[in-house]
């Protein structure tokens, strides 16, 4: 049974039903839904719709199609940020940011005018309620719209809500629980206004929790269905955010943000070295670390991962009935550090994998496949956001 736990920005509570067909209607207005849809099976593609994940550092895009094979990857392309165009999840810099969201698809030749972008996870309020199974769609949204007055801490004019119906309530099929997600609306313009600038519409804003949950069940397709029926966490660490997810039974159940990325490695490197930033970042990702200072700057930086990822396993533990986990998948930028994995492994004495949501996925002969998979740790949320285009 879904805990009835208050669920704040920074997690959700537990839900151990299976997901059964998904319901979300309009209560979003103008755009489509938050939530995440039933991974699998994806339908043929009904839309053209490109991904757009906006991180501290970068904008990627990246576009699918699917056929009877499976996906394939037909767009991509990353764009470069000025340093400081966006901080702390705040958009400092909206015309630079603009302009890398359209020189980014410019350069992945991206011919549709569509779509998919992501909220922070931060930025959402979710809340999961029990709710009478035969309300009607017009009674559950009437009923949700007096649900949220509840739980969202703001004006109902200032929030742009939408819900998604889970399943039936355990031992208890005459309820259902139902995720009713909020956000400002202003953030949600701020960053729609950002890909309007650019001359493209957004036709899906999602959260990235999700998008990762989406990515996440993908990527882990090939493993034993056991695998996909445990405790999965994924580590998305960033420049300057880790993101935290933990699936069970393949469905996100707990998420949150910690202030902990790369950035720490490429300052030690550039006081240490005596180097400028770009030198740094290059370093950082050298398959040859054995020299000197920047053996030992690295080695620090892993330990500091390995203490990160000790400390949020706890407060998962502690904020859930849970007391392991089964898999731990590693992704975002610091994730292709060379030994990162073999090194957490054996600090954690958990199974560590690095996340490749692109790994079952055929390239489109124009794309350079190899550096795309090169990167494919740092691509779950843009690829979520990609898999939209199958909803």
């Amino acid at each position: 049974m879904a805990s009835k736990t208050k669920v704040e920005k920074s997690n959700l509570p537990a839900i151990k039903q299976e997901p059964t067909t998904s319901k979300s209607n309009g209560l979003i207005g103008k755009l489509q839904t938050f939530f995440p849809l039933d991974a699998l099976p994806f339908v043929h593609q009904k839309h053209s719709l490109l991904g757009v994940d906006i991180t501290s550092q970068t904008v990627k895009v990246l576009g699918l199609s699917q056929d009877s094979h499976g996906y394939t990857v037909t767009h991509y392309s990353k764009e470069a940020l000025p340093l400081g165009a966006i901080s702390d999840r705040e958009i400092k810099q909206p015309e630079a940011v603009s302009a890398a969201i359209k020189q980014a698809i410019a350069q992945a030749n991206y011919s549709g005018g569509n779509v998919a972008i992501a909220m922070p996870s931060v930025n959402v309020i979710t809340k999961i309620i029990q709710v009478n199974a035969s309300l009607s769609d017009y009674e559950l949204e009437t009923l949700l719209r007096v649900e949220a007055e509840k739980y969202i801490p703001h004006p109902m004019e200032e929030v742009q809500l939408d819900f998604h119906v889970l399943g039936p309530v355990e031992k208890n099929p005459d309820q259902v629980n139902v995720v009713l997600i909020a956000a400002l609306l202003n953030n949600i313009d701020e960053r729609v206004n950002l890909v309007k600038a650019a001359g493209f519409n957004v036709k899906v804003v999602d959260v990235e929790a999700y998008a990762i949950e989406r990515a996440t069940s993908v990527a882990l397709a090939h493993l034993p269905v056991e695998s996909l029926r445990g405790i999965v966490a994924v580590f998305d660490i960033g420049a300057n955010m880790m993101a935290v997810n933990v699936m069970v039974d393949n469905q996100l159940i707990y998420t949150r943000e910690e202030s902990f990325g790369g950035s720490q490695l490429t300052a030690a490197l550039q006081e240490q070295l005596n180097i400028n930033y770009h030198e740094a970042e290059k370093i950082k990702l050298s398959t040859d670390t054995s020299k000197g200072e920047l053996a030992e700057a690295i080695a620090a930086f892993q330990r500091s991962i390995g203490i990160q990822l000790q400390r949020s396993l706890q407060l998962f533990f502690s904020a859930t009935q849970y007391s392991k986990v089964d898999l731990i998948v590693l992704a975002g930028g610091v994730a292709a550090m060379p030994g990162l994995a073999e090194a957490l492994q054996t600090k954690l004495e958990e199974t560590v994998i690095l996340a490749n949501p692109l790994q079952n996925m055929a390239f489109a002969p124009h794309l350079n496949a190899e550096l795309i998979k090169h990167e494919a740790g740092s691509l779950m949320a843009v690829t979520g956001l990609a898999l939209r285009a199958f909803d």
